[in-house]
Order: C-alpha cells, then sequence, then structure tokens
C-alpha cells in the first residue's frame, strides 16, 4: 500500500518514517497498510499476486497478524482519509494514488511492533531506501516516494485512528482486554484459510 506519513500529520516526502522516535515497549499492536504497485499506461499490476504473497510471508515471519482486509477506495475515501492536508502539495497526490487500485490493511502485534515495522519499511524517500536500505520493503518495491509501497502507524495514536478508518467493526479497547493476554501466552494459531492468527480452538 502507500507508504506515506500523512495520515499521522507529517509530510510524506520530507519525513524519514524509519527514524520516528515514538515507538515503545508498550506499543504491542499497530495498523499497517500498503498499496499494490501499478506501472504502464493500462494500470497493470506488476506481479501483484508473487510481491503479495511475498510481503504477507515477511509480515508472518514477523508478526502476529490480528486482522487483514483487502480495499478499494473511492475518491471520496482518499479524502476523508487525507482530509487534515487539505491544501497541502502531496494532497491530490495521494488521494489520487490511493483511490488508483487494490490495498491491503492489517492490524499488527508484536513487541515494540511500531519499531520494528518502520525497521522493515525503511526510510520514506525510495532514493535513500535503494541505496542505504536495499533490502527494505520500500528498498525492493517502493517506486517514488509516494508510491513507496507501505505506510504504518508511527504511535499508538495514530494507530488508533487508523484502526477505526480501515476496521471500523474492530474495537481495540475489547480486543486488548479479552484476546490480547492470550495472543501473549502465544495461544494463537494461524488459520490459513483467513489469513490471520486466531485464538486456538476458535
Amino acid at each position: 500500500m502507500a507508504g506515506n506519513d500523512a495520515s499521522s500529520g507529517s509530510d510524506p516526502e520530507m519525513e524519514d518514517e524509519s527514524s520516528s522516535g515514538n515507538a515503545g515497549g508498550n506499543e504491542w499492536w499497530k495498523i499497517v497498510n500498503r498499496k499494490r504497485k501499478k506501472t504502464g499506461s493500462q494500470g497493470s499490476f506488476t506481479d501483484s499476486g508473487k510481491e503479495e504473497e511475498a510481503l504477507h510471508q515477511k509480515i508472518l515471519e514477523n508478526f502476529i497478524i490480528v486482522r487483514k482486509k483487502d480495499l478499494l477506495w473511492r475518491t471520496e475515501e482518499s479524502e476523508r482519509f487525507y482530509a487534515e492536508h487539505t491544501g497541502r502539495f502531496f494532497y491530490q497526490r495521494l488521494v489520487e494514488f490511493m483511490s488508483s487500485g487494490p490495498m491491503r490493511a492489517y492490524i499488527l502485534a508484536r513487541e515494540d511492533a511500531i519499531t520494528h515495522w518502520r525497521g522493515m519499511m525503511g526510510p520514506t524517500k525510495v532514493f535513500r531506501a535503494r541505496f542505504t536500505s536495499p533490502d527494505t520493503l520500500r528498498g525492493q518495491y517502493g517506486l517514488t516516494d509516494t508510491r513507496n509501497t507501505t505506510h504504518g502507524s508511527d504511535s499508538i495514536e495514530s494507530a488508533k485512528r487508523e484502526i477505526s478508518f480501515f476496521f471500523p467493526e474492530f474495537n481495540a479497547d475489547e480486543w486488548m482486554l479479552k484476546e490480547e493476554p492470550y495472543f501473549r501466552l502465544g495461544l494463537a494459531e494461524y488459520n490459513e484459510e483467513r489469513q490471520i492468527h486466531t485464538l486456538q480452538d476458535t
């Protein structure tokens, strides 16, 4: 999905997501989203199935997948998501890109999830990512600073806000109270059909 910092109040073309200092040990879960790359005049996806599976496997190796959802946004939804940036130079570019094709959103969990995911993403600027962090997701798959493959919440506050936008049916407080302790104890298993982790025997 489109990697940018706009949803968390920063400029996607000026900030370096991998250097954020907002993450801490108590930030165990987060929102992540990813935009599939489009190339060519017809907007065809470049091997998107293989790329999607490769990313999903990397996520599976590093996180508990709490929720996953495939989405196709309309322009109105993109405008609403980025409303606080109306009038800024990158606003229209983001709105158009985020409504240009399919994307996938995740809620991921692990210790220091925010720090870990931002390290996996790499620098916001693709040119920098390719040369300084070529093994990161943006170093491998990013096209431009706007079309840089992934986004990740930079704090608990932005994660809660973005989870409510992408997963309005998900009650984060209820999950933390009723399910999170069992996930921490390792009582979750990966459900191949749903492609998320669920509590054992559920």
